[in-house]
């Protein structure tokens, strides 16, 4: 009995003096000496064990949990809007926008001009519809009412520059050998955390606009000066590159490109023979009570300032 009793109590004591032994080595090796397996046992970046590799999941989120951002490329549109960001998981946000259409939108204006290819192959009168363009409204037109400007998008973040530089680096350390990132690098350099991202979401605006006759031979005729509401409802997937800033006014900056699906209502106007005029046969266009409906895709890019907390 006795025999069995110290034999367990020796097993029992058996990690213990594996532990001291580890240590002991561990001391024992020269300070600045690296490792061996450090240098020849770290996974390559593309490794589906390197944790750090995007092909294995969205990470590297934003170090901000709550971002205020501004969008300067909408004040040319006559839009201002604020954006509000959200991390509710690592590398996953959520966004809400909100503001104010205060001018005719310039961007449409530009896409959407009086006559030509454009207008014709997606304005009303090529789908037999409205017999003044949406090209005609925007360039005749002139706001007489602020109107919402609302948004929703979801954001996913990846490892920043991964597709720049395929393999990580070691550096040396002094005591050991550590695996960086490949965007450790760009970090560093920049002073800052960054990444790329990719975002799905829907954007409301609207436009009140108030309608005068054109005497401009890629105007139309229009009777009276009637209000038109034009309504847009954009679907867009953005890629974008985002950048932060530490010091005592955090900042972030996105520089982003993207497509999408616009989805236009406005006002429906007919020709009306009874306003015909009494020198000739110019016959003005009224406006009706239903709508017409265009879908367009279209492409947008800008920049986007924020400051997080």
């Amino acid at each position: 009995m006795s025999g069995k009793f110290y034999s367990k109590r020796y097993l029992l004591l058996l990690p213990v003096f594996c532990f001291m032994f580890g240590s002991l080595c561990g001391l024992a090796q020269e300070a600045g000496s690296p490792n061996v397996l450090d240098k020849d046992f770290v996974p390559d970046s593309s490794s589906v064990f390197n944790t750090n590799n995007p092909a294995n999941g969205f990470i590297n989120g934003p170090v901000y949990h709550n971002v205020i951002e501004f969008t300067p490329g909408l004040l040319f549109r006559n839009i201002f809007a604020l954006q509000y960001e959200r991390q509710v998981l690592e590398g996953f946000s959520l966004q809400g926008s909100l503001g104010m259409v205060y001018g005719v939108d310039r961007w449409q204006q530009i896409e959407n001009p009086g006559k030509g290819f454009m207008s014709t192959f997606f304005g009303g009168s090529a789908t037999g519809g409205s017999t003044v363009t949406l090209g005609n409204m925007l360039n005749q037109g002139k706001s007489n009412a602020n109107t919402a400007y609302l948004g929703f998008a979801v954001r996913w973040y990846y490892t920043g520059f991964g597709f720049l530089k395929s393999r990580g680096y070691v550096s040396d350390d002094g005591y050991y050998y550590t695996y960086h990132e490949a965007n450790e690098y760009w970090n560093s350099s920049l002073g800052g955390d960054n990444s790329v991202y990719m975002d799905f979401g829907v954007r409301y605006f609207a436009n009140s606009l108030a309608v005068s006759n054109s005497l401009s031979s890629d105007g139309a005729l229009i009777q009276g000066v009637p209000t038109v509401q034009i309504k847009s409802t954009f679907y867009f997937l953005n890629w974008g590159y985002h950048y932060e800033t530490k010091g005592k006014i955090p900042t972030t900056h996105n520089i982003f490109i993207g497509v999408g699906l616009r989805y236009t209502s406005y006002d429906l106007f007919i020709a009306d023979p009874s306003q015909q005029t009494v020198s000739g046969p110019v016959i003005y266009n009224s406006i009706t009570s239903s709508r017409e409906h265009i879908l367009r895709p279209t492409f947008q890019a800008g920049y986007e300032f924020g400051l997080g907390f």
